[in-house]
């Protein structure tokens, strides 16, 4: 008699379960990677638009206060060309992200602080 060589039925719905788990355990962890990125790049994105301010800063010392807070939004950081316009913007939906930074004289120092809201530009 003549014998059939193949694949029983049970041995392929093991297969397609065995595959279905490495590709749970793979979609998890490749977006748990990609949430990582993008808080790394928020948190980097906030440091370049410090870095920057406080170059403005030094650039322009008679706008800053010698007195209380001014306010100074990363979007004139991008005008004045201390940042690249993409360096305010939502890496998720590439829409802007209003931002402001305050600029406060503590006596002996200035803090910069980083807000998302919308701001004047006070430091003149």
């Amino acid at each position: 008699m003549y014998k059939l060589k193949g694949f029983t039925l049970l041995e392929l719905l093991a297969v397609i379960i065995i595959l279905a788990v490495i590709a749970l355990i793979t979609t998890t962890s490749v977006t748990k990677v990609m949430n990582n990125s993008r808080k790394s790049l928020n948190e980097s994105q906030k440091e370049l638009i410090l870095d920057a301010a406080k170059k403005w800063g030094s650039f322009h010392d008679e706008a800053l206060p010698t007195e209380g807070t001014c306010t100074l939004p990363a979007s004139q950081l991008a005008n004045d060309g201390y940042i690249d316009s993409d360096d305010i913007t939502n890496p998720s939906d590439q829409k802007e992200v209003p931002v402001c930074i305050e600029i406060t004289y503590n006596g002996a120092k200035y803090s910069y602080k980083y807000t998302e809201k919308e701001c004047e530009h006070t430091c003149k």
